[in-house]
């Protein structure tokens, strides 16, 4: 024991434990992280698409996390419905069509169960990047079942619930979190998609999270 510990005992003070104090330290990030969600629920209003009556499917490619370390890019796709996010992939390289004929399997499945196909037409709505207009993409995508759609040509304000995601996302969860490296991102996202789809209120559905909004509904199903 050094001397800093014997003075603290022969003072009667109380010796924290680091394990105590990591403890303090993540309560007090989580109201700060609960503030940053609260402010996004104005921006969801501005920015949500009409919800038509088929459901749809948004793939959005942003880039994370800030310029001061090396870029990750995640795609990934949103229900516009229940605003969850159903897949999400991410590489420090390029987004490919075969990267993303994977997450739209990888919805099918997630959704669906084992089929080779959507049980009836739902709309998958991207930008115009390469990765989602390539012929093999299109093509693979509607054996599925998928109506394929694109939104205009410079327009990404038509893709206003992506673009929501992707600035709630960076907001609560990439920057007030410590990622020295792209590699610290990647270790983190499958944690940070399922605290938005479990805990991340949405004034648009009453401010329940994504998954508590469809149990809702369906329990009244």
């Amino acid at each position: 024991m050094n001397d800093a510990g014997q003075s603290a005992i022969a003072a009667g003070d109380e010796v924290v434990s680091v394990s105590e104090v990591k403890a303090l330290e993540k309560k007090v990030k989580q109201p700060e992280q609960m503030l940053g969600r609260k402010t996004m629920e104005a921006e969801i209003l501005g920015d949500a698409l009409e919800i038509a009556q088929s459901k749809k499917l948004i793939s959005r490619m942003p880039l994370l996390p800030p310029d001061d370390i090396r870029s990750v890019r995640v795609v990934f796709s949103l229900d516009c419905c229940d605003r969850e996010a159903i897949s999400w992939s991410a590489t420090t390289g390029g987004i490919s069509s075969e990267i993303v004929q994977d997450l739209l399997t990888e919805n099918l499945e997630k959704r669906f169960g084992n089929t080779l196909k959507v049980p009836h037409p739902i709309e998958w709505l991207t930008d115009n990047g390469s990765c989602y207009i390539a012929d093999a993409m299109r093509t693979f995508a509607r054996s599925l079942g998928f109506i394929v759609c694109t939104t205009p040509v410079r327009s990404p304000e038509s893709s206003g619930m992506a673009e929501s995601f992707m600035k709630t996302f960076k907001r609560d969860y990439v920057y007030v979190n410590d990622l020295p490296d792209a590699a610290s991102m990647l270790e983190k996202l499958a944690e940070w998609m399922e605290d938005y789809n479990n805990w991340h209120p949405h004034k648009g559905l009453k401010m329940r999270s994504p998954r508590e909004y469809r149990e809702a509904v369906s329990a009244v199903n």
